[in-house]
């Protein structure tokens, strides 16, 4: 962990010299310049003051990788919970459609359907059939997290 070389890449990265950051802290340049060359003899309070004036929290200057592996993760948590409530929103209506279906089809055997004569009826090419296993297919890709 070379906080020096975070500091100094921050700073690169948001465009401030260090004329810049030294006023930002209230101080001459050449002081600040030492601040930021001493290292690891930097002082928490010298680091959060810095961390102030990069307007940057003091974690990112400390654990810059640890910060962006954060970053990323606080941005996949919201997919993964939107994708966990279109499935639950998506099993409550096969559940539905399931419950349905169980209490019709005793009705449908009792005035002669059979599931061959159904399926012939409405599916007579399969067609829906296999659009249907395509999309569950579909479906279980776009999951594969």
């Amino acid at each position: 962990m070379d906080i020096t070389k975070n500091i100094k890449t921050i700073r690169g990265q948001k465009g401030i010299k260090q004329i810049d950051m030294a006023a930002r802290m209230n101080l001459e340049r050449s002081n600040y310049s030492r601040i930021e060359n001493k290292g690891n003899e930097i002082s928490i309070r010298q680091l959060q003051e810095i961390a102030d004036a990069l307007e940057v929290p003091l974690f990112d200057l400390i654990f810059p990788q640890e910060a962006k592996a954060l970053s990323k993760a606080n941005s996949t948590i919201p997919k993964l919970i939107q994708s966990n409530e279109d499935l639950l929103d998506f099993k409550s209506k096969v559940e539905t459609l399931f419950n349905f279906l169980t209490g019709f089809v005793p009705a449908l055997e009792q005035m002669g359907f059979t599931e061959e004569k159904v399926r012939t009826q409405l599916d007579p090419d399969g067609r829906l059939e296999t659009y249907t296993k395509e999309k569950l297919k579909e479906l279980k890709e776009s999951l594969d997290i």
